[in-house]
């Protein structure tokens, strides 16, 4: 069995999210992937067992988030108002390091001004998670103890936890939605952008993801025309998803995350 959680939180000015192997100056993610949000959830959750920085599966290190894989089965976030979106932030870079060594004694060259994308959220978002039944105390206990989503400095505070059981509705046809939906399980109808994130899976925690594309998945996200993300959007679910109710609005995801 499983139970829904959601986590209610405030950003203190928003994220950065960004792809492996980007540049310095790369786009942030304009929602957190499922991964990022499993890795927010499982630093609290692990807090309350034997931490560890480090988790080895056979000789490969990954992050200890990938101990919550069994446990969270799908996650997404929401923005409750359309007014979230991207910006680029000026960052001192130190570049003494990359040198050459001939340019080492120059004092002008080990620093530069380097543009920094990010997502700038201020409003509330909704985690929607679906857990399973015997650790949902656990995580509704650890949920409050959220603080950050993506980098270190993406400082977030918890609003409100609600932990319920799966409601299904049987409703059918055209939705409106503030949560990001799989592109492959639904058809955008008005006031979406379509976006890759990553697919909840072990590899997208560990090192040397060479591959990294082959865990990216489509989704739609809500983004409405002043360009601004958040708020919601009209899908038209495809026959393999399930509708979950929430006091946000309708959840949509693949029927095969409930089995």
């Amino acid at each position: 069995m499983a139970k829904l959680l959601l986590v209610e939180i405030v950003f203190s000015w928003g994220f950065m999210v960004r792809p492996p192997y980007l540049s310095g100056g790369g786009r942030s993610l304009p929602y957190p992937p499922p991964t990022t949000l499993i890795g927010s959830l499982a630093y609290p959750y692990l807090k309350l067992k034997n931490p560890r920085e480090i988790e080895y599966i056979g000789d490969k290190p990954y992050s200890p988030a990938v101990k919550l894989l069994n446990t969270v089965k799908y996650a997404v976030l929401g923005y409750l108002q359309p007014s979230t979106t991207d910006i680029v932030d000026i960052s001192k870079q130190y570049t003494y390091a990359y040198l050459r060594s001939k340019y080492k004694k120059d004092r002008s060259f080990w620093s530069s001004a380097i543009g920094v994308g990010k997502t700038y959220s201020p409003t509330h978002g909704v985690i929607a998670y679906i857990v399973d039944d015997n650790e949902a105390n656990k995580l509704y206990e650890a949920a409050w103890g959220i603080t950050r989503i993506g980098s270190k400095e993406g400082l977030v505070a918890v609003r409100n936890v609600r932990l319920a059981s799966l409601e299904i509705l049987d409703d059918k046809g055209i939705v409106e939605t503030i949560f990001p939906v799989d592109a492959a399980y639904a058809e955008c109808i008005e006031n979406c952008e379509k976006t890759y994130m990553w697919r909840i899976d072990r590899e997208a925690y560990g090192p040397n993801k060479k591959n990294y594309t082959e865990l990216l998945i489509e989704y739609l996200v809500p983004r409405q025309p002043m360009k601004n993300y958040g708020g919601k959007m009209k899908i038209k679910p495809g026959e393999e998803t399930l509708r979950l109710n929430t006091v946000y609005g309708p959840l949509i995801l693949p029927r095969k995350i409930l089995g």
